[in-house]
């Protein structure tokens, strides 16, 4: 696999199926803006504080998950509605914008996030000037941390001058309500009151929790919290399982035209109950041109060749020419 932090930089942050995401913030977020997709801030990545257009996010979904072989477009979508990350990445909402205007496959993604898919690998991880370069094998990953505001540091895309410390020193804590924690670098979480959360010590140490009452929820990633763990419906606010404490959110600040929905024992924000955005059983398909998919509850289906490709690829559920073909 790729560097976690660098697909993590580069993917919009939503869940990857091989590689956990939540560690991959830099400390430091003086980089300047750059690109298309805007410049990186607290306030821009906090998760999606504005309710974000589910149409745009639906095309970003499916430009991303056919042109970057990791994980597919549903994946991406879902994470979008429901994961926060660290307040030193790049601005998510700008992103998604830009990508769901693009119709010239996955040159937009390049246009967009600066990232790019050869087949020219092996190779080392490496910056060259300010791209970062590595490879999974075969599979070489170039991306212009410029393109999202960031800076390339052994690598990565990251928020910054990197801050280094000695993981075995460091005393990881909150710090101005934000979890700080080490690796070879400092790596900082979002403002936990920007979501409504609180910066407390968990079993792996800071993180963003709920304020209500105990629950019972694995802290995947002290770094990035994720509202995907709903426990119940109060009208239109989702009551849902943050880092070992409950946390509510309303759900009209997530997305435009969302509700609070439950799908079996799955309590989601979202449009609606055709589908169940959170069913790992759910996986994209191809109707003719189009991949079809769960968008927030409602099956979509996203004609590949609006967004500038020739078609879908069956068994996949991506649209092609794209790295996931043979």
């Amino acid at each position: 696999m790729l560097p976690r932090s660098l697909w993590c930089s580069l993917v919009l942050l939503a869940p990857l199926a091989l590689v956990a995401c939540g560690d991959s913030s830099d400390s430091g977020n003086d980089s300047g803006g750059g690109g298309s997709a805007g410049a990186s801030g607290s306030a821009g990545n906090a998760g999606p504080l504005s309710p974000i257009d589910p149409a745009s996010a639906a095309r970003a979904a499916v430009l991303i998950g056919s042109c970057v072989p990791d994980d597919r477009p549903n994946g991406h979508l879902s994470g979008f509605y429901t994961d926060f990350e660290p307040s030193d990445s790049y601005n998510i909402a700008a992103s998604i914008q830009c990508l769901s205007t693009k119709t010239n496959g996955c040159e937009g993604v390049k246009e967009c996030l600066g990232v790019q898919i050869t087949f020219d690998g092996p190779c080392a991880t490496t910056c060259a000037g300010n791209v970062a370069i590595a490879c999974d094998d075969q599979v070489k990953f170039t991306a212009d941390c410029t393109r999202i505001g960031l800076t390339c540091h052994e690598g990565d895309c990251i928020g910054g001058p990197p801050k280094a410390c000695d993981p075995s020193a460091f005393q990881e804590s909150c710090v101005d309500g934000a979890p700080h924690t080490c690796t070879s670098r400092e790596r900082i979480g979002p403002k936990c009151a920007d979501l409504g959360l609180v910066c407390e010590n968990s079993t792996m140490g800071p993180a963003c929790v709920g304020t209500g009452a105990a629950c019972q929820a694995n802290v995947t990633s002290p770094l990035s919290p994720s509202f995907d763990q709903g426990l119940a419906c109060d009208g239109s606010t989702l009551s849902a399982c943050l880092n070992g404490k409950t946390a509510t959110r309303e759900c009209a600040s997530v997305g435009l035209g969302f509700d609070c929905h439950s799908s079996g024992s799955d309590f989601f924000c979202g449009l609606g109950v055709e589908c169940n955005p959170l069913e790992s059983k759910w996986t994209e398909t191809c109707d003719g041109d189009s991949v079809v998919l769960c968008n927030a509850g409602k099956v979509e289906k996203i004609d590949c060749k609006s967004l500038g490709f020739a078609g879908c690829l069956a068994g996949k559920g991506v649209c092609v020419p794209s790295p996931w073909q043979p």
